[in-house]
């Protein structure tokens, strides 16, 4: 049996393709055509060929039928190959903002496909508008000016304040893909960063520090840019919103140290930390069916809160009494706790922010060879990769393990020798989506060799 031959039809948003799937199904040239598009509501059907309707499917007196792809394309693909009549050709409409390479692959996977080709449709009114979208300009301006005061009452206690201004002006300049209109996203603003802090000394190794500050996070160039980038991890397409506003993030923290052997540099400390983030920037997966599902952008939250607790030291151990050798351990470990008021009373774990995350680093130090053997171990827990909005669920990182191995070599004051195993374990990157594995895959392990001269 010979293959379906699939065609996908691209091009931006109003170049024209609805047109040209109206033109297949008005005059098949007594072809039994398959089109599939994300909705009806474009699609121009003849009431005169129109033999029957429902919500997913058109089928046409001419043997013609158009139908809805729904969220998984591959899905519907096997829903028409298991179907009773087989049509001559697929055609596959690829939303304005979807990968047409991308859709194409189906003819790739599915053996009782043949690839026939893409066909992009281009409005030549206005493409060279519409290219000047994929691209913008963008200027920074950046001033600051801070006042620290710094004092120590007694030999017990330090106070220390300080207040930091920013003068910040970014402007990204690009154009409306749908009609050509310059699109300008400016951000000017004069914002005053207040700290505060107190060092309690109440042993001779250990102290209690207590701070409160505020700072700020900006969204930068493509993320205000009314364009586009390719995210190679995920080949989807990265919108950026230049109506995103600064987000204002207030800190809170309180830290207990303790060097209990500061000779040898070993510490333990424990802290609990607070932020609170108003407009928090959080890259969402955008509300969309079918083709357009993959594509990405960024949005203001209300309001974001992160609470945790944090533990970190070091810990090494002489392997002479000439204190030539040593092995140690550094370590950093936080559980941390996120929530964002996405609004409707819905509260969602922040984008990006992992609920747990560990470091420790074990290592041999030979001072008298100046040679020194790392092994650093890390692990983040779950971390929110896109928040989906408008019911879709969010797209999650799952935990792995991260092995590193490095060496290195001071021969002299001007050359060492480095050389750096990454990623040892080479353990899989998987993303879920709805408890469903949404992508993984292996990012490999990889060797690195270096010398450093200092002339």
């Amino acid at each position: 049996m010979t293959g379906i031959p699939l065609t996908v039809i691209g091009g931006y948003l109003g170049a024209g393709k609805t047109t040209l799937i109206n033109q297949i199904l008005r005059d098949p040239q007594g072809k039994r055509y398959l089109v599939m598009v994300n909705d009806f509501g474009a699609i121009n059907v003849d009431a005169s060929l129109l033999v029957s309707a429902d919500e997913d499917t058109i089928q046409l007196s001419n043997g013609c039928v158009c139908c809805t792809m729904g969220a998984d394309l591959f899905l519907a693909i096997g829903d028409v190959l298991d179907g009773d009549m087989r049509p001559d050709h697929i055609v596959i409409e690829a939303s304005g903002i979807a990968d047409p390479a991308k859709i194409a692959n189906v003819a790739v996977a599915e053996p009782d496909l043949v690839y026939q080709g893409i066909i992009t449709v281009v409005d030549g009114a206005n493409i060279l508008d519409q290219l000047a979208s994929d691209n913008y300009g963008a200027d920074l301006t950046y001033n600051s000016a801070y006042a620290l005061y710094d004092h120590t009452f007694g030999l017990e206690w330090q106070v220390i304040t300080g207040i930091r201004f920013e003068e910040y002006v970014q402007t990204t300049e690009t154009f409306s893909s749908f009609n050509g209109q310059p699109v300008e996203s400016v951000i000017d603003e004069i914002t005053p960063l207040p700290h505060f802090g107190v060092n309690w000394s109440f042993t001779d190794d250990q102290q209690l520090r207590v701070a409160v500050s505020e700072t700020i996070a900006r969204p930068d160039f493509k993320e205000t840019a009314n364009a586009y980038y390719q995210d190679l991890e995920f080949g989807a397409q990265v919108f950026g919103n230049p109506f995103l506003q600064t987000s204002s993030i207030t800190n809170a923290d309180i830290r207990w140290e303790w060097y209990f052997d500061e000779d040898a540099g070993n510490s333990i400390s424990v802290a609990l930390f607070h932020k609170e983030i108003e407009d928090a920037i959080e890259r969402v997966v955008i509300a969309a069916s079918g083709t357009a599902a993959n594509a990405r952008t960024f949005q203001n939250s209300d309001l974001a809160e992160l609470t945790g607790i944090e533990v970190e030291g070091r810990i090494s151990f002489p392997l002479s009494d000439s204190f030539d050798s040593e092995i140690f351990i550094d370590f950093n470990a936080a559980s941390i706790e996120s929530e964002v008021d996405i609004g409707g009373g819905v509260i969602r774990a922040m984008q990006g922010q992992p609920d747990y995350t560990a470091n420790i680093i074990f290592g041999y130090d030979d001072f008298a060879t100046e040679q020194q053997v790392t092994l650093l171990l890390n692990q983040n827990g779950k971390t929110v990769a896109d928040r989906g909005i408008q019911g879709a669920a969010d797209v999650i990182l799952e935990p792995r393990l991260d092995v590193q191995l490095v060496y290195r070599w001071d021969v002299s004051e001007a050359l060492s020798v480095r050389a750096k195993v990454n990623n040892l374990l080479n353990e899989n990157f998987e993303y879920s989506q709805g408890g469903k594995v949404f992508q993984q895959y292996e990012r490999g392990t990889s060797f690195q060799v270096g010398i450093d001269w200092k002339l």
